[in-house]
């Protein structure tokens, strides 16, 4: 089984070398518990390994997420021009078709959440644009919340389905934000039956936690783990 380097030394020795490769791992956290910056950084340093990145966005910016890339260090305009980058902006339709048209040519724009198929047809194309052989894809999807707030659940579950087996296909290890405390019981529990592991935040006494409970195809964590966001990303304090 080949593990991907989350690029945090502490975490990577836990987990006997990593993450599963190909697979989809859902990442839940109530906001500000550090969840987006964690996983950018995952991504961030994919692309320093020569290992091309896919943004899907529906509740930021293309521009947001290139910012908080730039701030963990992470030149994406280089890898941009490279071709080893593609975003898939569902956010910009809430500016106006104006707005959305001036994208880069990295982006492709979907009118709204609510279109589930142009957004499936989106995340393939963009997957095949920057899909190469010899390197994995990482895939920074935020967040399955909005799909949830604009759709019937059973929908999303179905179209979840399809691109998380899509992305299995092509050697993509995903990485899908859930906001915590929006959402049923049974949504999670189904969310986390369509995914192969969880990765959870939370936010305690003012301090940070995470912990990775569930693996389907490699190693677990089961203790929480306090750790910080500093400028270049997470910092873990005490395993």
């Amino acid at each position: 089984m080949k593990l991907i380097p989350i690029g945090i030394k502490e975490l990577d020795e836990l987990l006997g070398g990593g993450l599963p490769a190909r697979s989809n791992i859902l990442v839940i956290g109530e906001p500000g518990c550090g969840k987006t910056i964690f996983s950018l950084q995952i991504i961030a340093n994919g692309l320093q390994a020569g290992e091309p990145a896919l943004f899907i966005t529906t509740d930021s910016p293309p521009a947001e997420i290139r910012q908080q890339l730039e701030s963990l260090g992470c030149n994406i305009s280089l890898y941009e021009s490279k071709n080893m980058v593609r975003f898939v902006d569902c956010y910009s339709w809430t500016l106006g078709i104006e707005q959305a048209r001036t994208t880069s040519q990295t982006e492709y724009i979907v009118p709204g959440p609510a279109d589930l198929n142009q957004l499936s047809v989106a995340i393939s194309r963009a997957r095949n644009d920057i899909w190469k052989p010899e390197a994995n894809i990482r895939i920074f999807f935020k967040s399955i919340s909005t799909l949830l707030l604009h759709n019937n659940p059973k929908i999303v579950f179905r179209f979840l389905q399809v691109i998380n087996a899509r992305a299995k296909a092509s050697d993509s290890i995903s990485f899908l934000l859930v906001e915590e405390g929006m959402h049923e019981k049974n949504v999670i529990i189904t969310l986390e039956h369509l995914t192969d592991g969880t990765i959870e935040f939370k936010i305690e006494n003012g301090q940070k936690y995470l912990r990775i409970p569930r693996m389907s195809f490699g190693k677990a964590i089961y203790n929480w783990i306090l750790f910080d966001i500093a400028e270049k990303g997470a910092i873990i304090k005490r395993v």
